[in-house]
């Protein structure tokens, strides 16, 4: 028997979205912080909690509609390819192995670098703009 229902689909947008990813990766960063300064000897929970606070603040700067301060369009994509730098760095913490900077730097590089390519650019009308 199959029965007939009328369902009601609601649209999330794309800045509602990127309102709710900010908002759990920053609750996410906090949350690994308190728990990092309840158990000091556990440092890839500071890296962890950090690295989402970074990934927050990288997603909330790509997409705000109108930015309070000027920053290089590269900054955002940089500081999201750090966190995941600082991220591998916390799971080398927590097997007990040592950190590597340099890679986690390296990560951030990638980031600022692929902004420097115009098929990397966020939309069709800074491609355009650009020629």
């Amino acid at each position: 028997m199959v029965l007939a229902v009328n369902v009601q689909t609601s649209n999330l947008d794309l800045p509602t979205l990127s309102l709710v990813a900010v908002c759990i990766a920053g609750l996410l960063g906090i949350f690994l912080i308190i728990d990092w300064m309840q158990q000091r000897n556990v440092r890839a929970l500071a890296w962890w909690g950090s690295a989402y606070l970074m990934g927050a603040s990288g997603i909330a700067l790509a997409s705000m509609p109108t930015p309070l301060i000027e920053l290089p369009a590269v900054v955002p994509g940089a500081l999201t390819f750090l966190a995941c730098g600082m991220i591998w760095n916390g799971v080398r913490l927590f097997q007990g192995r040592r950190i590597l900077p340099a890679a986690t730097f390296t990560a951030r590089h990638c980031g600022w670098a692929s902004g420097k390519f115009p098929a990397c650019w966020k939309t069709e009308m800074d491609r355009s703009s650009a020629r």
